[in-house]
Order: structure tokens, then sequence, then C-alpha cells
């Protein structure tokens, strides 16, 4: 897979995640005038090319750039997350009040179902990286399998691929360091 490629495909599961639902969470109206149904099938398509994308670099580069990829990826289409929450905070307060709660499943169920989209496909870069760690030793396995968890549930995947690049920076520190002292 050419470089270009490889570096399309994260930019495209960002046009991908503007375009369409979650952007009429920042914005009046989406940016293409797309509905939902087209909104989710370009986040998924887009999520191929990143899942063949991250195939290929999980051969290629270590888990500390794969975390670094998957950190840059969560940071683009965070004021999306941002804008998801007074949409979370009425599905809590649905549960409170049960007939409420089929509402507003209802009512939100192709934006939930593009937000968890666009969750899983845009953790693809920090579940390789925690297995790529593992397999290299600097994760545990008790640690990859709290961090693919974590990649997995909303607002927890930020946290947890911020605490992956950090413990593989300094993973990495000593080794360099006495690289370079010999």
């Amino acid at each position: 897979m050419s470089t270009i490629a490889r570096v399309t495909a994260p930019i495209l599961l960002i046009l991908a995640a503007y375009i369409g639902g979650g952007a009429e969470l920042m914005l009046q109206h989406s940016i293409a005038g797309t509905g939902d149904a087209v909104w989710i099938i370009a986040i998924l398509i887009a999520g191929l090319a990143n899942l063949a994308s991250v195939l290929w670099l999980q051969r290629d580069a270590s888990a500390r750039s794969l975390a670094l990829w998957g950190l840059l990826l969560k940071l683009c289409i965070l004021p999306l997350y941002i804008g998801f929450l007074p949409f979370a905070a009425f599905l809590a307060a649905g549960l409170m009040a049960p007939p409420y709660l089929v509402l507003a499943i209802a009512y939100l169920f192709t934006l939930i179902c593009g937000m968890y989209a666009l969750l899983l496909t845009s953790s693809q870069y920090g579940i390789a990286a925690a297995h790529h760690a593992n397999t290299e030793g600097l994760l545990s396995l008790s640690s990859k399998r709290r961090h693919v968890t974590m990649h997995c549930l909303p607002f927890t995947d930020l946290i947890s691929n911020i605490w992956l690049c950090i413990l593989l920076y300094r993973a990495k520190k000593p080794s360099t360091a006495t690289a370079s002292e010999s």
C-alpha cells in the first residue's frame, strides 16, 4: 500500500465524519446535505479503508506510531463527540423515565449508530497499537485487554489512546537512551 493511500485513509474518515449527520451536531445543516444513512455508509466505507491502512501499517510501523496515528485521528474527531454530549445527556435523562427512553432511542437511533461506527473505525489504530505493543512485550496481556475494551466505549477511547501513547513513549525512552550511549 502506498504512502499516499495510508495517509489519505484517515483523512477520508475525518471528511466522512464531518459531511453528514455528525456535523449537524455543530452546524445547523450538514456540510454536504446528506442524510443519516448516507453518512453512516460513508463512515463505514472510510472505516474499511482505514482498516486496510491499519493492517498494512501494523506490519511496517511500531506500536508507538500506530498509537500516535490513533490519537491524532481521535483529536480531529473530538468536536463531534463534544457535540454528542447533549444527546447522551438526553438519553441518560430518558433512563429516569422509561417511556421517554424509547422515544429518545427511536429519535437518535441513526445518530447513535453513526457515532458508534465512527468510534469503532477511529479506534482501529489504538487497538492495533495495543496488540502490537503486547506482541513486542511493551504491554502485559491485562493492559492490552483494558486498552481494547476502553477503545470500544465512548469517551474512554480518547483517554485510553492518550494513556497508551504515554505508556509507549515511556517504554521506548530508556531503550533509545541506552542505544545512543553505546
